[in-house]
């Protein structure tokens, strides 16, 4: 019998949706990953207490974000991420422009819309993320957002939220780990889609606890 293929780590991310084929009332993920879960279990157990506690008071991020000319208003955007990572004791501290050079206090994360796709993006890629940088950035893809929803009407408001939500939760974890359910899921079905309708598509409690384990431990950036 042929051993598996080995995972593979890559410093990029990819995000990469299919358009479903099936009807819900109106949107999708796939990641490529690596590295198993268990890896990071004993982090998460070994700073859970601290971590709830933590939560309690929420853990502030930086999150740089420069839209280029997408015509959407960002508060659309940060209204669906902030939600999210409120939920696990996060707060997102939205700023206009792009990461300083000189770093500061707490964790720093940056978010740039760009006019296409690299041509070395995956065919259904729409953003892409550097969770293993000391200066961690999200790419989001503008030509593949249109395409998409073209074929998806009605998902704008829905879909770049939730896309930069699990790529800003593999930055803070520092991983490019999914989950068999929810949010992280490498490749997302109908229930995720029906959960983001409906404002319910969160992440597991696993992925909860490596956020906050990470917060709590990394260095200051």
């Amino acid at each position: 019998m042929r051993a598996p293929p080995a995972k593979i780590f890559r410093s990029w991310l990819e995000f990469s949706t299919a358009i479903p084929a099936s009807p819900v009332k109106q949107p999708v993920g796939c990641v490529e990953g690596g590295m198993r879960k268990e890896l990071m279990t004993a982090l998460a157990l070994a700073v859970a207490a601290s971590s709830a506690s933590m939560a309690e008071n929420e853990i502030p991020v930086q999150v740089y974000l420069q839209t280029g000319d997408w015509p959407d208003p960002p508060l659309r955007v940060e209204k669906i991420v902030n939600s999210v990572f409120a939920r696990i004791g996060v707060k997102l501290l939205w700023r206009i422009g792009p990461m300083p050079d000189t770093p500061g206090a707490g964790t720093m994360v940056g978010i740039r819309f760009v006019e296409k796709a690299p041509i070395t993006a995956s065919a259904q890629a729409l953003a892409s993320a550097s969770p293993f940088s000391s200066r961690p950035e999200i790419l989001v893809y503008q030509d593949r957002l249109r395409h998409h929803f073209n074929a998806m009407p009605g998902w704008s408001n829905v879909i770049p939220g939730y896309v930069l939500a699990h790529e800003l939760c593999h930055v803070l974890q520092g991983t490019n780990l999914h989950s068999e359910s929810g949010l992280m899921r490498a490749s997302w079905a109908w229930p995720e889609y029906a959960a983001m309708l409906n404002n319910r598509l969160f992440f597991s409690d696993e992925d909860r606890n490596l956020i906050l384990a990470s917060l709590t431990v990394r260095p200051r950036r």
